[in-house]
């Protein structure tokens, strides 16, 4: 059945994903080895910096790997019509990392539905740099996205990456201490 979504819009929708996770692992990498985000910004806002990076990388796992399965899912495949997208995002880019959907599942689970998951499995919870592995992937496939587009959802998508970055205090996390 073939699908079909505004790539202009799911373009301008999706950079707000990859940027922030751009953002995030960046910050994250910036920041004290011992406790990542929480030594940065303190508990509660370190916390909430780990929220938000998973729920974008989750996002990102399923657009990037999982198949729709609703009929207002967009994926990275979808762009497949966008003139030129297919040279330049080649078949192996769809490999996926061994455990991606199984990670995106259980992101799901945790994150964005109250599921008992949350006290049956608490004993099995990562950890930040257990999805190290996957974030390093997406930010090598966001690269090859951004560049495989073309035409208005490349302008588009460029114009609102610039807007982010623009309107980003990123740079200045640089000079945050961590809280003690």
């Amino acid at each position: 059945m073939k699908r079909s979504h505004d790539l202009t819009e799911a373009a301008y929708y999706v950079c707000f994903e990859m940027f922030h996770l751009r953002y995030y692992a960046d910050v994250y990498e910036r920041a004290p080895k011992d406790r990542r985000f929480r030594a940065m910004f303190g508990e509660r806002i370190g916390q909430a910096y780990e929220y938000s990076f998973l729920i974008h990388l989750r996002v990102l796992l399923d657009f990037f790997f999982r198949p729709p399965t609703h009929s207002d899912d967009v994926w990275v495949r979808d762009f497949e019509d966008n003139p030129g997208f297919s040279a330049a995002y080649p078949n192996n880019l769809y490999t996926k990392p061994t455990g991606a959907l199984e990670t995106a599942t259980q992101l799901n689970k945790r994150l964005a539905h109250f599921t008992d998951m949350r006290w049956k499995e608490k004993s099995t919870h990562w950890g930040m740099e257990s999805y190290r592995v996957y974030w390093i992937h997406l930010l090598v496939l966001i690269d090859a996205f951004e560049i495989a587009l073309t035409g208005l959802p490349k302008a588009t998508f460029d114009e609102r990456m610039k807007a982010f970055k623009s309107s980003s205090d990123h740079e200045s996390f640089i000079n945050v201490r961590p809280v003690s």
